[in-house]
């Protein structure tokens, strides 16, 4: 599986909460940027999905 972001609804967000609340780093956010999921790291737990206030994210 993996992270997919629905870019109509993020709102890049340079504190994104989703990025200290992944257990293995696997999220980076640059101020105006989406964020960055790094496949080698996400273990799919689903925590960004379940915890996204704009239910941005999805696992496929």
């Amino acid at each position: 599986m993996s992270v997919i972001l629905d870019k109509n609804a993020c709102d890049k967000s340079p504190y994104c909460k989703m990025v200290s609340l992944c257990p293995t780093g696997a999220i980076s956010v640059k101020e105006g940027e989406y964020p960055v999921f790094d496949a080698k790291l996400c273990e799919d737990c689903g925590q960004c999905v379940s915890a996204c206030p704009h239910q941005a994210l999805s696992l496929a």
